[in-house]
């Protein structure tokens, strides 16, 4: 499956759709739609005009137009291939519709509405998997990481908002082999410092979708973004062992020491709110102040947006 193209930002966002067919030029929608079946073309077409900014079309509308056309998929047939093609189609989407743009939450409700209607089908699990491992296996290359940082995030804070009860083989298979393909890297150890937030993470999943299913749907709700920000802190640490070894590489900066005197706060076995805060803090004050090496300033914004996006959508405190 051809990756779809990196994500947008809010300001080119076009959810415009030609006047005399539901494919073509419509910004979102796939360059192969032509070859769609008919119905998941039309579906493409309704769910691009309710995403619009000043459409006429309410979310719960569309939701009840596309229940009417959609049916309940079988296990093979016409239905089966609309459900699978309209599953791709908004996990597409859900990755290039940024986190923080109003679209974004209308996508989130129009799916919570399909649910509703018993429309949330054992075919559109079996996308959300297939893609979540391509976006793992894909963020395993080290030189497509900041390529794919925005669609990550934007993809995991779509899951983490539905309502559905993801499937115990999402946790097992993709995110631990994501979790796992950062513990054995190595050709390049010195990339990947050691974060325990990472093996706390890990071992919560290796616990069984037993355990997992029996602390409800609101920790599957937010294990993913969770996981998509441990991801990006990941990949932004390296500055950590960098602002030790070379502090001359940034301009002004006289509290390097600080990365090294997080005591339990940095290797406790709990990924804790104290832990969190300190992270964050140091992130900022790497924005505010590096100046000198925008590199590392870039580094430390995706890791505190990505914070950001932990922080919006997970208001229990649980951890």
């Amino acid at each position: 499956m051809t990756l779809p193209p990196r994500p947008v930002t809010s300001s080119q966002i076009d959810f415009k759709l030609p006047s005399d067919r539901f494919w073509g030029t419509t910004a979102l929608l796939p360059p192969t739609s032509h070859g769609l079946p008919y119905i998941a073309c039309i579906a493409h077409a309704i769910t691009c005009f309710a995403l619009q900014p000043q459409t006429s079309m309410t979310i719960e509308d569309a939701s009840n137009e596309l229940l009417k056309m959609m049916g309940n998929p079988s296990e093979d047939g016409e239905e089966c291939g609309n459900h699978m093609e309209f599953g791709r189609f908004i996990l597409m989407i859900a990755e290039q519709i940024p986190y923080d743009h109003p679209a974004h939450r209308k996508l989130v409700t129009l799916i919570n509405y399909l649910q509703k209607g018993n429309w949330y089908s054992d075919v559109f699990m079996m996308e959300i998997n297939q893609n979540m491992e391509i976006v793992f296996e894909t963020s395993m290359d080290n030189s497509q990481l900041a390529a794919e940082m925005n669609r990550f995030v934007n993809y995991n804070a779509f899951l983490s908002q539905i309502d559905a009860h993801l499937p115990a083989s999402l946790l097992s298979t993709a995110v631990l082999h994501f979790l796992n393909a950062f513990e054995m890297d190595y050709e390049h150890p010195e990339s990947v410092p050691n974060s325990p937030g990472i093996h706390n993470a890990l071992q919560a999943f290796q616990r069984g979708p037993q355990e997992i299913n029996a602390k409800g749907k609101g920790l599957l709700r937010t294990a993913t973004v969770r996981v998509a920000s441990l991801w990006m802190i990941q990949n932004a640490t390296h500055f950590f062992a960098l602002l030790v070894s070379e502090p001359d590489r940034i301009t002004d900066w006289d509290h390097t020491t600080v990365w090294t005197r997080t005591g339990q706060r940095f290797r406790g076995d709990r990924f804790s709110r104290e832990r969190w805060k300190f992270w964050k803090d140091g992130f900022r004050q790497v924005v505010d102040e590096a100046a000198a090496d925008s590199y590392l300033g870039k580094e430390a914004g995706d890791a505190l947006r990505a914070m950001n996006v932990v922080d919006g959508t997970d208001a229990s405190g649980s951890w």
